[in-house]
């Protein structure tokens, strides 16, 4: 390129995987992160070229319009005789972003918040943890007061999540549940 005296314009660099094509620079956007966190709680991956999120139906026109506007195109199956949704982004780059660079490995006993995520600004962590409770949160109010709780087969995720909170001032616990 500089024989030729080609200067690129970096801003319409894209990494293509035959069709598919992926920005050159990755933004980390507030709505990157909690789709991250979204992804930490609900995510996993299909056959290495797509990446699933799977939501409740009334969370579809939320999250699916996140993922429109980070990944382009996006495919939601509704599942037959329930309230609940897929988001599928079709994307091997995406994949091999999230698996390789960004560390996130499907399974949920052996995920684990990315080493990453403990360096953003505290609005991106903000917008990871929202991902995250969005997915994996609920409010118990059989309690004397009400709770916000989350619940992961991961032990380390359920660490790694108290710690994060921690950096807002929050002191959470960590219980095992009776039934599991």
């Amino acid at each position: 390129m500089e024989q030729a005296k080609i200067t690129p314009d970096l801003n319409y660099l894209q990494i293509h995987s035959k069709k598919t094509p992926y920005p050159f620079t990755l933004r980390f956007s507030e709505n990157f992160w909690t789709f991250i966190g979204l992804w930490m709680a609900e995510g996993s991956y299909s056959k290495d070229r797509d990446v699933r999120l799977s939501i409740h139906s009334n969370e579809e026109a939320l999250f699916g319009h996140i993922c429109r506007e980070l990944f382009g195109n996006i495919a939601i199956y509704r599942k037959p005789n329930s309230q609940g949704s897929d988001i599928f982004i079709s994307s091997k780059i995406l994949v091999t972003i999230m698996r390789n660079i960004l560390g996130l490995t499907p399974g949920s006993r052996t995920k684990s918040v990315p080493s990453l995520v403990y360096n953003l600004p505290r609005p991106h962590l903000a917008a990871f943890l929202r991902g995250y409770f969005s997915g994996d949160g609920s409010v118990n109010i059989s309690t004397p007061a009400p709770q916000v709780e989350v619940c992961t087969e991961s032990k380390t995720l359920a660490d790694d999540i108290v710690f994060l909170l921690s950096y807002f001032g929050i002191v959470a616990k960590v219980y095992n549940r009776k039934d599991r």
